[in-house]
Protein backbone atom coordinates (compact mmCIF):
# COMPACT_ATOMS: atom_id res chain seq x y z
CA UNK A 1 0.00 0.00 0.00
CA UNK A 2 2.98 2.59 0.87
CA UNK A 3 4.24 1.66 -2.88
CA UNK A 4 0.44 2.78 -4.49
CA UNK A 5 0.56 6.21 -1.69
CA UNK A 6 4.13 6.95 -3.42
CA UNK A 7 2.95 6.22 -6.71
CA UNK A 8 -0.37 8.69 -6.27
CA UNK A 9 2.06 11.43 -4.96
CA UNK A 10 4.41 11.82 -7.48
CA UNK A 11 2.63 11.27 -10.50
CA UNK A 12 2.67 14.19 -12.56
CA UNK A 13 -0.90 13.30 -14.74
CA UNK A 14 -3.72 11.77 -14.69
CA UNK A 15 -6.32 10.26 -16.84
CA UNK A 16 -10.10 8.90 -16.59
CA UNK A 17 -10.67 5.71 -17.86
CA UNK A 18 -13.98 4.76 -18.19
CA UNK A 19 -15.84 1.27 -17.76
CA UNK A 20 -18.98 0.23 -18.89
CA UNK A 21 -20.38 -2.90 -16.28
CA UNK A 22 -22.16 -4.55 -18.83
CA UNK A 23 -19.18 -4.77 -20.99
CA UNK A 24 -16.28 -5.11 -18.39
CA UNK A 25 -16.06 -6.51 -14.50
CA UNK A 26 -13.21 -4.12 -13.35
CA UNK A 27 -14.20 -4.49 -9.77
CA UNK A 28 -14.03 -8.72 -10.10
CA UNK A 29 -10.76 -7.89 -11.73
CA UNK A 30 -9.17 -6.58 -8.62
CA UNK A 31 -10.96 -9.11 -6.26
CA UNK A 32 -9.66 -12.13 -8.07
CA UNK A 33 -6.13 -9.97 -7.75
CA UNK A 34 -5.79 -9.58 -11.44
CA UNK A 35 -2.77 -7.34 -11.87
CA UNK A 36 -3.11 -5.83 -15.08
CA UNK A 37 -5.40 -5.04 -18.17
CA UNK A 38 -5.04 -3.91 -21.57
CA UNK A 39 -6.74 -0.69 -22.08
CA UNK A 40 -8.59 0.67 -24.93
CA UNK A 41 -7.44 4.15 -25.91
CA UNK A 42 -9.37 6.80 -28.86
CA UNK A 43 -8.18 9.48 -27.45
CA UNK A 44 -4.79 11.60 -25.79
CA UNK A 45 -2.46 8.61 -26.81
CA UNK A 46 -0.10 11.08 -27.64
CA UNK A 47 0.25 12.61 -24.40
CA UNK A 48 -0.26 9.24 -22.26
CA UNK A 49 3.17 8.19 -20.65
CA UNK A 50 4.15 5.33 -18.58
CA UNK A 51 3.61 6.02 -14.83
CA UNK A 52 0.92 8.35 -15.17
CA UNK A 53 -2.22 7.67 -12.97
CA UNK A 54 -5.75 6.09 -14.21
CA UNK A 55 -8.59 6.85 -12.17
CA UNK A 56 -10.99 4.11 -13.30
CA UNK A 57 -14.86 5.68 -13.83
CA UNK A 58 -17.66 3.00 -14.15
CA UNK A 59 -19.95 4.72 -16.42
CA UNK A 60 -23.52 3.56 -14.57
CA UNK A 61 -24.67 1.13 -11.93
CA UNK A 62 -23.89 -2.75 -13.01
CA UNK A 63 -24.47 -6.08 -11.65
CA UNK A 64 -23.09 -7.97 -8.11
CA UNK A 65 -20.08 -5.82 -6.70
CA UNK A 66 -20.70 -4.09 -9.85
CA UNK A 67 -23.65 -1.92 -8.29
CA UNK A 68 -23.65 1.83 -7.74
CA UNK A 69 -23.79 4.98 -9.74
CA UNK A 70 -21.41 6.54 -12.08
CA UNK A 71 -17.72 7.55 -10.51
CA UNK A 72 -14.11 6.87 -9.51
CA UNK A 73 -13.86 3.58 -7.99
CA UNK A 74 -10.06 2.09 -8.80
CA UNK A 75 -6.70 3.51 -8.84
CA UNK A 76 -4.25 2.02 -11.97
CA UNK A 77 -1.56 3.15 -13.51
CA UNK A 78 0.60 2.99 -16.95
CA UNK A 79 2.67 0.11 -17.42
CA UNK A 80 4.03 1.69 -20.79
CA UNK A 81 2.97 4.16 -23.74
CA UNK A 82 -0.25 3.62 -25.72
CA UNK A 83 0.45 1.78 -28.57
CA UNK A 84 -1.06 1.19 -32.11
CA UNK A 85 -4.22 -1.19 -32.92
CA UNK A 86 -4.44 -3.23 -35.84
CA UNK A 87 -6.46 -1.03 -38.65
CA UNK A 88 -9.58 -3.44 -38.22
CA UNK A 89 -9.53 -3.38 -34.51
CA UNK A 90 -12.17 -1.66 -31.77
CA UNK A 91 -9.82 1.31 -31.39
CA UNK A 92 -7.10 3.19 -32.12
CA UNK A 93 -4.30 2.07 -29.60
CA UNK A 94 -4.20 0.42 -26.40
CA UNK A 95 -2.11 0.49 -23.35
CA UNK A 96 -1.24 -1.45 -20.96
CA UNK A 97 -2.75 -0.12 -17.11
CA UNK A 98 -1.44 -2.17 -13.74
CA UNK A 99 -4.16 -2.14 -11.42
CA UNK A 100 -3.27 -0.60 -7.83
CA UNK A 101 -6.82 -0.17 -5.57
CA UNK A 102 -10.58 -0.22 -5.22
CA UNK A 103 -11.36 3.22 -3.21
CA UNK A 104 -13.30 1.82 0.05
CA UNK A 105 -16.28 5.03 -1.07
CA UNK A 106 -15.88 5.41 -4.33
CA UNK A 107 -15.72 8.94 -5.81
CA UNK A 108 -19.68 8.82 -7.60
CA UNK A 109 -20.70 11.46 -10.02
CA UNK A 110 -23.05 13.10 -8.17
CA UNK A 111 -20.72 13.93 -5.20
CA UNK A 112 -17.99 15.02 -7.45
CA UNK A 113 -20.41 17.44 -9.19
CA UNK A 114 -21.21 19.09 -6.58
CA UNK A 115 -17.79 20.25 -5.97
CA UNK A 116 -16.98 23.42 -7.90
CA UNK A 117 -13.40 22.09 -8.29
CA UNK A 118 -14.26 18.77 -9.57
CA UNK A 119 -18.10 19.69 -11.08
CA UNK A 120 -16.28 20.33 -14.90
CA UNK A 121 -14.66 17.34 -14.93
CA UNK A 122 -17.60 14.98 -13.52
CA UNK A 123 -19.44 16.41 -16.30
CA UNK A 124 -17.00 15.91 -19.32
CA UNK A 125 -16.76 12.21 -18.63
CA UNK A 126 -19.79 11.31 -21.03
CA UNK A 127 -18.83 9.45 -23.97
CA UNK A 128 -15.46 7.85 -24.74
CA UNK A 129 -12.97 6.09 -23.33
CA UNK A 130 -10.02 8.39 -22.03
CA UNK A 131 -10.54 11.91 -20.82
CA UNK A 132 -7.28 13.75 -19.34
CA UNK A 133 -7.53 14.86 -15.54
CA UNK A 134 -6.53 18.77 -16.17
CA UNK A 135 -3.35 19.75 -13.74
CA UNK A 136 -5.47 22.10 -11.21
CA UNK A 137 -8.25 18.80 -11.21
CA UNK A 138 -5.48 16.16 -9.88
CA UNK A 139 -3.89 18.46 -7.43
CA UNK A 140 -7.58 18.88 -5.93
CA UNK A 141 -8.03 14.71 -6.12
CA UNK A 142 -4.33 13.92 -5.24
CA UNK A 143 -5.18 15.64 -1.62
CA UNK A 144 -8.33 14.11 -1.77
CA UNK A 145 -7.10 10.53 -2.06
CA UNK A 146 -4.28 11.17 0.12
CA UNK A 147 -5.21 13.19 2.79
CA UNK A 148 -5.73 10.80 6.11
CA UNK A 149 -9.10 11.70 8.48
CA UNK A 150 -12.70 11.18 8.02
CA UNK A 151 -14.24 9.19 5.42
CA UNK A 152 -15.81 10.34 2.24
CA UNK A 153 -19.52 9.19 3.20
CA UNK A 154 -19.12 10.63 6.63
CA UNK A 155 -18.51 13.83 5.33
CA UNK A 156 -21.11 14.04 2.44
CA UNK A 157 -23.89 12.45 5.00
CA UNK A 158 -22.81 15.88 7.81
CA UNK A 159 -22.26 18.72 5.13
CA UNK A 160 -23.56 17.60 2.03
CA UNK A 161 -20.74 19.23 -0.29
CA UNK A 162 -17.58 17.91 -0.05
CA UNK A 163 -15.61 21.46 -1.14
CA UNK A 164 -11.65 21.31 0.01
CA UNK A 165 -11.70 24.05 2.89
CA UNK A 166 -13.95 21.03 4.53
CA UNK A 167 -13.23 17.73 2.66
CA UNK A 168 -10.47 15.83 5.00
CA UNK A 169 -10.49 13.19 2.08
CA UNK A 170 -11.20 9.27 2.33
CA UNK A 171 -8.73 6.60 3.87
CA UNK A 172 -7.07 4.02 1.41
CA UNK A 173 -7.60 0.88 2.74
CA UNK A 174 -7.01 -2.77 0.90
CA UNK A 175 -9.26 -4.20 -0.83
CA UNK A 176 -9.83 -7.16 2.07
CA UNK A 177 -11.30 -3.88 4.19
CA UNK A 178 -13.45 -2.97 0.94
CA UNK A 179 -14.92 -6.00 0.84
CA UNK A 180 -15.72 -6.58 4.43
CA UNK A 181 -18.06 -3.10 3.98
Amino acid sequence: MNNDVSIIKNAKKAWIFQWNPDEYDTINDFIIGKEKEYWRVNAHWNRMSKGDLVLLWKTRAGKGKSTGEAGIYGIATLLDEPWEAAPDDVCKYWVTIKYLFLLPVPLTKSVLEQNSQFKPMALRVSRGTNFRVEPSEWNELRTTLLFQGESQKEIVQKNGVPDRHMYRGIRLYEIQKWLES
